[in-house]
């Protein structure tokens, strides 16, 4: 079968090869219309699972080839090109994303796996340090290097299908480090992941690389997913999705005899801020604020779910305009899946029920789903913690506050993955005195534009601290996710000749 007529068939992908699982069945849902999908899949067996361990295990024991890795990289990319319909219209019937998002996303997946295979080829984050011998025995030389971390258990994401998948930038990274995967497919795209899984093995069986590089499980449950957590053969873990589960996998893995990394990045309220100035803009701020939170129906993690605007008359007036614009509004598609919309509703309903809190919503054309606009004041977002949890989905809270409050209410904001800044020029000091507290608070910093939209580049950084992520030092996204699936070490009097040739 060629690359461009590759099908869905209901199969896990273990060692890189198709393998149906020995358990219960399940099938995704069409978000359109709420009909199970064809083919079904199976959950894999805990003995399937060790095989695809096992084999990774196998994969680490060949000399590190990272010109291979590289080459097998590419050729996945030149996979997921050629097949570039079947991947998307299959992704389309799990998701209802679309079309144009979804080749968009594809785009960028493409980009992440040849961006890995160039840093696997030159080298360039392996942060090598050379120290010349010295005088003497206590000055030996010294070769500082880093080294694959070992088998990397990866937890697909729902909301980016592709780029946050089992062949997103977290699978990308990891075996750009020269790591295997075994990753975890979300129920919710089967068959998505199916592909991506057989198109990754596909490549980096084409470079000569061993088969288990590349494994790709499904279950309908979770205990497949925390036994691979658990897997004294797993080195890190890799995790995309809910505050819950992020931690959830954490907890699991700080309890192994042999605790391992792991890094999970998860919900944010990502903040921006409005001053008075900008706030004059008002026609401008509500197309922005809405365009940015409503993107995607508010399923991303660094949509703007807390607005903070001036209590004066252009503040209002922001929110009155953000209100509106809800009144003839109808969802550009259906949230995802079952998970998020319960999620969504019962986020919702918590922050509606506090006092002082006012809610706006679009008429309601999605079971329940309809956008909100929250409102609130500065004592009121201050004093109720539930106010600064994340609700995905869309909807925003609006809060209120006057020059005497922004402090407080800044004070407040729980760590985030970003936190915007809309100001005028002439409010350049106001704006240097907030980023710099924002920066201890969250990994990006926005100034006069949206937090939606992530560029994927060296200089990116898509962490924060707790609850953003449980690795602040750390970045999903750009050149620097490599870093997460590499260790140092340093090897002493050797030779040029006697290093591993990685090394070299």
């Amino acid at each position: 079968m060629t690359t461009s007529s590759i099908q869905p068939t209901g199969q896990s992908v273990i060692a890189g090869q198709p393998t149906a699982g020995d358990g219960d069945a399940f099938s995704a849902t069409d978000p359109r219309t709420g009909q199970a999908l064809t083919p079904s899949y199976t959950t894999v067996g805990f003995d399937q699972l060790d095989d695809a361990v096992t084999a990774a295990v196998e994969a680490l024991a060949d000399p590190i080839d990272m010109a291979a890795i590289a080459e097998g990289l590419e050729a996945a990319a030149d996979a997921f090109e050629a097949a570039a319909d079947v991947v998307v219209a299959t992704a389309d019937a799990e998701t209802a994303l679309g079309e144009i998002r979804l080749r968009g996303e594809l785009a960028r997946t493409v980009g992440q796996l040849r961006m890995m295979a160039t840093e696997a080829r030159t080298g360039s984050r392996r942060d090598v340090v050379v120290d010349p011998a010295g005088d003497g025995p206590a000055a030996p030389a010294l070769h500082r290097t880093t080294v694959p971390l070992g088998v990397v258990a990866v937890f697909a994401a729902s909301n980016f299908p592709l780029a946050f998948g089992v062949a997103g930038t977290d699978t990308a990274a990891a075996l750009g480090a020269g790591c295997p995967v075994v990753a975890k497919a979300h129920p919710a795209q089967p068959a998505t992941a199916e592909l991506c899984g057989r198109l990754l093995a596909e490549g980096l069986r084409s470079a000569g690389l061993a088969e288990g590089m590349i494994s790709v499980l499904h279950e309908g449950g979770h205990e497949v997913g925390q036994a691979l957590v658990t897997h004294p053969d797993v080195d890190a873990v890799a995790f995309t999705g809910s505050l819950r589960g992020g931690r959830a996998l954490f907890d699991l893995a700080a309890t192994r005899p042999r605790p391992i990394p792991v890094y999970a990045e998860m919900g944010s309220l990502n903040p921006l801020v409005v001053s008075a100035g900008a706030a004059a803009d008002v026609a401008g701020m509500v197309e922005g604020i809405s365009g940015s939170y409503l993107l995607g129906e508010g399923q991303f993690c660094t949509k703007p779910g807390l607005i903070v605007l001036p209590d004066d008359d252009n503040g209002r007036a922001v929110l009155t305009g953000l209100c509106d614009a809800l009144g003839d509004r109808t969802p550009g598609h259906p949230l995802l899946h079952g998970g998020i919309v319960s999620g969504f509703v019962e986020g919702l309903d918590r922050a509606a029920a506090v006092d002082g809190v006012e809610v706006v919503r679009a008429p309601d054309a999605d079971g329940g789903c309809a956008a909100a606009v929250l409102s609130t004041d500065a004592a009121t977002f201050v004093d109720e913690p539930v106010l600064r949890e994340e609700v995905f989905g869309p909807a925003t809270l609006v809060v209120l506050a006057g020059d005497d409050e922004l402090d407080e209410v800044v004070d407040a904001f729980e760590p985030a993955l970003t936190a915007s800044l809309h100001f005028t020029p002439e409010e350049s000091s106001w704006a240097r005195s907030m980023a710099d507290r924002l920066a201890r608070k969250v990994g990006r910093v926005i100034a006069n534009g949206y937090p939606t939209g992530v560029r994927v580049s060296p200089g990116q950084h898509h962490g924060g601290p707790y609850p953003a992520t449980t690795a602040p030092l750390h970045t999903s996204v750009g050149l620097a996710a490599i870093d997460r699936f590499r260790r140092p070490v340093a090897f002493q009097s050797f030779s040029d000749d006697a290093l591993p040739t990685w090394a070299q």
